[in-house]
């Protein structure tokens, strides 16, 4: 069996511990066997790991036991040693980068993860990433080759959002065509996004799973339809 592609989910953990339960939701939901590492926390769909430390041997030892029975790892990982040492390890096929530092109180720290994250990533990978926000590291340098996919609210997205009257709806707009993973191409949609959620959404976070989501050959109504289940779980 092929090696398990690897999915980097990098940013603060607010934020990517959102994208990266519900990205795990809909690939699981979507036919791949997936497995989903935090700091502190393993799981998949049949095992669960949780302690408040869980050494990166023990980690790595884990990742090696399952590898013939995954198709994708998600990494969502904050601690700098661990991202340092199993990173390292791997190559990133796909990188969801929702970091923002402006709001992050180490920026350090941040700043040196996300450079693990793209040095690490794999020659033809795919990058998902906002367009509205600044990078404070070069992260162009690295980008060479790579596939990118932009999201926000800006007009030069690829992925946006507009009509955002309500505060659990938008219309989601792909502006330029994409080729998924398995070759199928993609064309330009407008697509309404209702989540019948109590809370005010964030669009920086349901677009990225979107993008992902795409590409990996969901349909952008299957995505809707487990995203309502997925906010009323």
């Amino acid at each position: 069996m092929s090696e398990p592609e690897v999915i980097g989910i990098l940013g603060e953990y607010i934020n990517t511990k959102f994208i990266a339960d519900f990205s795990f939701y809909v690939l699981e939901n979507s036919g791949y066997n997936s497995v989903i590492l935090f700091d502190n926390l393993i799981y998949s769909k049949r095992n669960i790991i949780k302690r408040e430390t869980i050494e990166i041997k023990k980690i790595l030892e884990f990742l090696t036991y399952l590898k013939d029975e995954i198709d994708i790892l998600l990494f969502c990982l904050q601690d700098k040693d661990k991202v340092e040492f199993i990173i390292d390890k791997y190559r990133i096929d796909v990188l969801v980068d929702v970091s923002d530092t402006k709001k992050n109180n180490n920026h350090s720290d941040m700043n040196f993860i996300k450079k693990v994250f793209y040095e690490n990533l794999s020659k033809n990978a795919t990058v998902i990433i906002n367009s509205d926000k600044k990078n404070e590291i070069n992260i162009f340098k690295y980008l060479n080759e790579k596939i990118i996919i932009t999201y926000g609210l800006n007009t030069k997205s690829t992925l946006t959002a507009s009509s955002i009257h309500d505060e659990d709806s938008f219309i989601c707009c792909l502006q330029r065509g994409l080729t998924s993973f398995s070759g199928k191409e993609i064309e330009p949609f407008e697509f309404p996004i209702r989540l019948f959620y109590s809370e005010k959404i964030d669009v920086y976070k349901i677009l990225p799973i979107i993008a992902l989501s795409l590409m990996y050959d969901v349909k952008i109504e299957d995505v809707q339809k487990l995203l309502s289940i997925y906010m009323k779980l």
